[in-house]
């Protein structure tokens, strides 16, 4: 976990090049630097420490999307290459400290038998002691947390925004015009935190609640939700915003309550539908005549397939999860590709909701990019919806879908009944959440006898389309429930499915 949990030593004298160097590295297993000793040609040299911070087991871990690390490496380590061209000749590892003589003995290639330099007994205790302090260390879970330089670096404007014509320094601080800063306060990340969060500060819960109510409406009561500024958009109801941001704080910054505070209203509550009159006065439901309707996020997607498909996983926590994705991607992405392999989870791990798909800054799953979530290369407030071919290519030939539309079919034919009409109002209820019309029920009945027609002579295709994904069905005809899957995908490639409403 470099550098925040490591040992790193540099010698300040620069080893020739062009000739072959004898180096040691003896270390104590102390976890301080002071541990460390490095030897050039038989002599100590003397080291800057870099980094003096290892708290928890040096042992390698098996990585999910690295694979097996490798334990030591030599002339090179990440996105660095300080030895290009060098060679290693003679490797040796040994069990215990080196003593300078016995460097010297190494140095001048002399045969010796390696002897423990420190007592059996007190060697044995430090190492006991330093495993059980390892185990308390490895079992604690962590955060990433940017951290302050000892000196800050120094801030200047640039003159013109050219990178290297410097004008006045600058230093940290906020806008006053939003909310003056505490000057008790320091200035770093803590201090901001708490300027933000300050029961005063007027912008921090407004922009909050306004991001969740865009989460719920699809439009936030300010519409301009990444621009809270004077180039944005005025609030649509500003008393209401003013409430519940004063609820929000005074809550304890409780999303989960203030989601269930929103959902719980009667403005939440309204039917979808939109009368002749709602149409002609609120055509775009700015002042909320009716609950509101929009195309769901591409995670929802997903997550939504899964649910009714039977598939999702409702398991709470846990490590980010592999789902499907083309093979050779992220190698093709990664210049890296020894470190970096992304190996396809298995069992329940490949219907985690998508909150706990693993993320790549530049790389986002497939299906989810198809359905506009963005990288993670900028920050993202408001997403763009749009609306292409492709989307209705993924919702029909991703391996998730067509596998959660086996499971479908299946609950179809299992739980919607003994004839083909009952299953297939079974299963319009099921996707869309509503019951077929008649001409719809027709359609889909058409559909479905096209289906069996189509596969009845086509052994080949009913299994291939069958073979998709991980999730088998055992005890249903084979051509039945080829059909009836295809039906499941038609139904979830329609606005039914689509959108919240």
């Amino acid at each position: 976990s470099f550098p925040h949990d490591a040992i790193s030593v540099i010698s300040r004298e620069k080893i020739p090049t062009n000739q072959w160097n004898h180096i040691t590295v003896s270390y104590d297993g102390s976890s301080k630097a002071s541990g460390t000793a490095v030897y050039l040609n038989g002599r100590r040299l003397e080291v800057e420490i870099e980094y003096d911070r290892l708290l928890k087991n040096i042992r390698q871990h098996y990585s999910i999307h690295k694979g097996p690390l490798i334990g030591l490496s030599f002339g090179e380590k990440v996105l660095d290459k300080s030895m290009p061209g060098g060679e290693v000749d003679e490797f040796h590892v040994f069990s215990d400290v080196l003593t300078v003589p016995e460097v010297n003995y190494l140095f001048n290639q002399k045969k010796f038998s390696l002897r423990n330099s420190i007592a059996p007994d007190t060697l044995s205790a430090l190492y006991l002691g330093r495993k059980e302090l390892c185990a308390i260390y490895d079992s604690v879970q962590e955060v990433m947390v940017m951290g302050d330089l000892p000196k800050p670096r120094k801030t200047f404007l640039l003159q013109r925004g050219v990178y290297d014509k410097y004008g006045d320094e600058v230093q940290p601080g906020t806008p006053a015009a939003i909310f003056k800063y505490d000057s008790k306060l320091p200035k770093n990340r803590l201090g901001l935190a708490k300027w933000l969060f300050d029961p005063k500060h007027p912008l921090t819960s407004r922009v909050a609640v306004n991001r969740v109510w865009q989460l719920i409406f699809g439009r936030g009561l300010v519409n301009s939700s990444d621009d809270f500024g004077n180039q944005g958009s005025l609030p649509t109801h500003p008393e209401l915003l003013d409430h519940l941001a004063v609820w929000y704080r005074d809550n304890g910054w409780d999303t989960k309550a203030l989601i269930k505070y929103i959902c719980m209203s009667a403005t939440y509550r309204q039917s979808a539908v939109a009368t002749p009159e709602t149409k002609q006065n609120d055509p775009d439901n700015t002042w909320l005549t009716r609950s509101p309707r929009y195309r769901y996020p591409a995670e929802m997607l997903r997550d939504n397939a899964l649910q009714v498909s039977g598939l999702l996983s409702d398991k709470v926590g846990g490590a980010s999860v592999y789902p499907y994705q083309p093979a050779g991607l992220w190698e093709e992405l990664s210049d890296k590709v020894w470190r970096y392999q992304y190996i396809e989870s298995t069992g329940e791990d490949l219907y985690r909701k998508s909150i706990y798909t693993v993320r790549k800054r530049t790389s986002v799953v497939p299906f989810l990019h198809i359905f506009d979530a963005p990288d993670r290369s900028v920050c993202t407030v408001k997403r763009q919806v749009s609306s292409s071919p492709m989307q209705s290519l993924a919702l029909l030939n991703d391996p998730q879908m067509v596998e959660a539309a086996r499971l479908v079919a299946a609950r179809m034919i299992r739980e919607g009944g003994a004839t083909p009409e009952t299953r297939i109002r079974y299963g319009f209820r099921l996707i869309t959440g509503s019951q077929p019309s008649p001409k719809e029920c027709a359609m889909a009945m058409m559909m479905l006898k096209e289906e069996e027609a189509a596969y009845r002579q086509q052994s080949s295709k009913r299994k291939a389309l069958l073979s998709i994904g991980a999730g088998k069905v055992e005890g249903i005809d084979e051509l039945q429930l080829t059909a009836y899957s295809n039906l499941a995908l038609a139904l979830m490639n329609t606005d039914a499915f689509l959108t919240r409403k």
